[in-house]
């Protein structure tokens, strides 16, 4: 079965944050949108460097252990979809990865698109935090 999550990478220039608490609900508040019609769902979750951070705010981590992860992250704009068919009762057909990622596309500011990196494009440590998620 074809996995319902897609994780789309772009290199985008990321952000990089301070150190402070952060609110991870606040944060998952505000980088993801969900929508649904009678047919139809899409959840399209935007996962920028200070969702990680949030993430990452166990008293028990310590900076050496997050501080290579977000290093990894940091060059790319991570952006996870999952998309579905709503049946007459109520089953969702998840669509596959290969057509979400056809269907995606990241405009920036000045008006240029941007396709999903190639999985073969993603650097290996990259490619690890990508199959975590999907998995």
């Amino acid at each position: 079965m074809a996995s319902a999550l897609a994780i789309l990478i772009t290199l985008l220039p990321g952000r990089v944050h301070g150190q402070q608490t952060l609110d991870f609900n606040a944060i998952v508040q505000e980088t993801q949108k969900y929508s649904q019609s009678a047919s139809e769902f899409k959840l399209v979750n935007w996962l920028p460097e200070v969702f990680w951070q949030a993430a990452a705010q166990d008293p028990n981590e310590t900076a050496a252990q997050v501080d290579p992860i977000l290093a990894t992250i940091r060059p790319y704009t991570m952006i996870a979809v999952v998309a579905g068919d709503i049946g007459p009762l109520g089953g969702i057909t998840y669509r596959d990865e290969r057509t979400i990622r056809n269907g995606i596309r990241i405009e920036d500011t000045k008006g240029r698109d941007y396709a999903p990196l190639a999985i073969a494009d993603i650097d290996p440590d990259m490619k690890n935090v990508v199959t975590m998620i999907n998995h």
